[in-house]
Parts: C-alpha cells; structure tokens; sequence
C-alpha cells in the first residue's frame, strides 16, 4: 500500500486584532463597549516604563467587554489607585 504524504497548510497567525497600549485611567470611555480580548493594568514608573499589575480577560458583549472590567477595576478598593494606565489586545 502507498503512503499518502500530507503537506501542511500554512497561514499567517495573527493574534489580535487591534491594540491600544500605555493608555491612562481616563480613556476608559473611548474603549469600544463588547470588546472581548485581553487587558493589563498598568503602573507608572519613573523614566516613562510602565509595571503590570494585572492582566485579566474579559469577553464579549454578554460580559460587558473590556470597557466594564477596566471601570470595575478603577471602582475597586483593592486596585483602584494602584494602576496609571492600562493596555487592551483585542482578540
């Protein structure tokens, strides 16, 4: 019997869609409600770098997207004042 030798299909991997990275706390408005990706958050460090506080994930527009976890964030007593800016990957 014959071998059959499959050859493998190769596309280009993308991996998010869009980002918006090292934006500050006020532009939490301007993330498109439903967006479902990946996010950190951010604090600002001397010398324009940035730590990660936390990273998190948040889905669709059943959960209320990104926009919603960012604001829970900034409401929170644990990590309200703790986080600056924060960066979102859309997936």
């Amino acid at each position: 019997m014959k071998s059959q030798r499959r050859t493998q299909i190769v596309s280009r991997l993308r991996w998010f869609r869009r980002c918006a990275e090292w934006r500050p706390r006020a532009e939490i408005g301007l993330v498109p409600k439903g967006t479902r990706g990946l996010y950190t958050l951010l604090r600002e460090c001397p010398r324009g770098r940035f730590d990660v506080v936390y990273v998190g994930i948040a889905f669709g527009a059943t959960e209320g997207g990104v926009q919603s976890r960012l604001q829970a964030h900034a409401k929170s007593r644990r990590k309200g004042k703790v986080w600056s800016h924060f960066s979102i990957f859309e997936v």
